[in-house]
């Protein structure tokens, strides 16, 4: 998994994401009882590591961002530590919930099958999740929609055509949300590409104060709408069964 970020970014995604972290797990983990041990793969600054904690006795949350893991969100029942989906720092048969914030699409298949056989316990539950901010209006207002997001990325990305796994939920649904004008800057700026946009479009190497002042400047209620993404699953054979011999992709 390849991320690349700068601190200035890593700032932005710090101070504010979402609350939609806790909304999709609290759906995907409706009226399931209390994980002993869970495990947060790709969790940038935190955020999707608390809300899996929310869940669990104690939760393992890895990135290879250290520019992530500095700006993390401390808290007692977490512990941080340089990871990645193909290569996990924890020992086999130690995690009963492995969870995927938007990350899944950057782990190398293969690798990753292997690593969640041998992590996981026989009855361990794993949630890839996402979400997509809808933020090409909001950037059409400044004349930056060319710096939407233009990628391959798949915000579906999920594990229905492993054989390792049985599948549970698979759900896709639309939200609302009212966010402060500091809010929605924090999210714009938290992506390299848009962070080097709006730096041009206010020639300033901090554009943070000058987007918040014309984001409020029309004294109108903020709404951000999202889509979101989410699937279940559980360990379904013995490790590494189906992946061989065959390129696999998400």
């Amino acid at each position: 998994m390849i991320h690349q970020y700068t601190q200035a970014v890593a700032k932005h995604y710090a101070a504010y994401r979402p609350p939609l972290h806790q909304l999709i797990l609290r759906r995907a983990l409706l009226g399931m009882e209390r994980f002993a041990d869970g495990l947060d793969v790709g969790c940038g600054t935190g955020r999707s590591s608390v809300a899996l904690a929310e869940f669990c006795r104690h939760v393992s949350a890895i990135d290879p961002s250290q520019s992530m893991l500095d700006a993390a969100i401390s808290h007692d029942a977490i512990t941080y530590m340089e990871g990645s989906g193909e290569s996990i720092p924890l020992p086999d048969n130690s995690i009963d919930i492995v969870t995927f914030a938007g990350s899944l699409f950057y782990v190398d298949a293969d690798a990753g099958v292997r690593e969640i056989n041998r992590i996981c316990r026989s009855d361990a539950l794993i949630v890839p999740y996402d979400f997509e901010i809808l933020i090409g209006d909001i950037l059409r207002r400044f004349g930056l929609e060319t710096y939407a997001q233009q990628s391959t990325y798949n915000h579906c990305a999920n594990l229905s055509t492993f054989p390792d796994f049985t599948e549970g939920l698979v759900e896709r649904d639309r939200v609302e949300l009212d966010v402060l004008a500091t809010d929605l800057a924090h999210v714009l700026l938290a992506d390299a590409v848009r962070h080097d946009a709006f730096t041009r479009r206010y020639n300033t190497s901090d554009p943070f104060e000058r987007l918040v002042a014309d984001l409020d400047s029309t004294n109108e209620r903020i709404v951000v709408r999202a889509d979101i993404f989410y699937s279940t699953y559980r360990l379904a054979g013995l490790p590494g069964k189906g992946v061989e011999g065959r390129q696999a992709r998400w």
